[in-house]
C-alpha cells in the first residue's frame, strides 16, 4: 500500500503532536473538530474516526468471543478473551490513527510488524475438528486451507473486525478504513 499523492499528516506542523500524543489511543471530539479545522479536505477521515470510535469497543469484544470460542484459547492461554479484546481494541486505534495520517507505512512499520513478531511467537490453536472457521464463505474457507494452522485465528479475527467494521460503518468511513484493517489482515496473518 502506497500514499504517494497525498503526503502523511504525521509531520504537519499543526497536527504532529496531537497525532503522536494520540498513539494507542482514541482521539476526544475536541481533538477530532481541531483536525478537521487544521485539514478540512480529510473530514471524511475524522467522520470516519468518530464511527470507528462509537462501535469499535462492542466490535472488538463481540470477535473477542467468537474467537476465543472457536479456536479453544482459554484451554491454552491464560486470560485469552481480554487479551484477544485488547490486541484486537489496539489494532482498531492504530489503524484509525493510521487513517487519520494517511500513512499505512507508519501503522506496518509502528504497531504491525512489531505485534506480528509478537503473535508469532504463539503457536495459536487450530480450529475445532470439524468446523470450518467463522466464515462459511468459499473463499474465506480456502484462504484458511491455504495458511498455516497456528495462524487461522489471526486471519479470521481481523477478516472478521473488516467484515463488522464494513456491516457498522457507513460506507464513506468504511472506505476510509478499509485499507488500513486490510493491511493488518495480510500482515498479521502471512508469513
Amino acid at each position: 500500500m502506497s500514499n504517494t499523492t497525498n503526503p502523511s499528516l504525521r509531520t504537519h506542523p499543526d497536527l504532529a503532536n496531537l497525532l503522536r500524543d494520540a498513539e494507542a489511543r482514541n482521539l476526544t471530539d475536541e481533538e477530532l473538530d481541531y483536525y478537521r479545522s487544521i485539514v478540512p479536505e480529510y473530514e471524511t477521515r475524522a467522520n470516519a474516526a468518530s464511527e470507528i470510535q462509537e462501535v469499535g469497543t462492542a466490535i472488538s469484544g463481540k470477535i473477542a468471543k467468537q474467537v476465543t470460542t472457536a479456536y479453544r484459547y482459554d484451554e491454552f492461554h491464560d486470560l485469552s478473551t481480554k487479551k484477544c479484546f485488547r490486541d484486537i481494541s489496539l489494532t482498531v486505534k492504530y489503524a484509525t490513527l493510521a487513517m487519520l495520517m494517511g500513512d499505512p507505512n507508519w501503522l506496518r512499520d509502528k504497531m504491525l510488524v512489531w505485534f506480528k513478531t509478537i503473535l508469532q511467537s504463539f503457536r495459536f490453536p487450530d480450529i475445532k475438528p470439524g468446523d470450518s472457521g467463522l466464515n462459511n464463505d468459499q473463499a474465506h474457507i480456502q484462504k484458511l486451507e491455504d495458511i498455516q494452522p497456528f495462524q487461522r485465528s489471526i486471519f479470521e479475527t481481523y477478516t472478521l473486525l473488516d467484515q463488522k467494521m464494513k456491516e457498522a460503518l457507513t460506507p464513506e468511513s468504511y472506505q476510509e478504513i478499509a485499507p488500513y484493517l486490510n493491511q493488518a489482515i495480510d500482515i498479521l496473518s502471512n508469513d
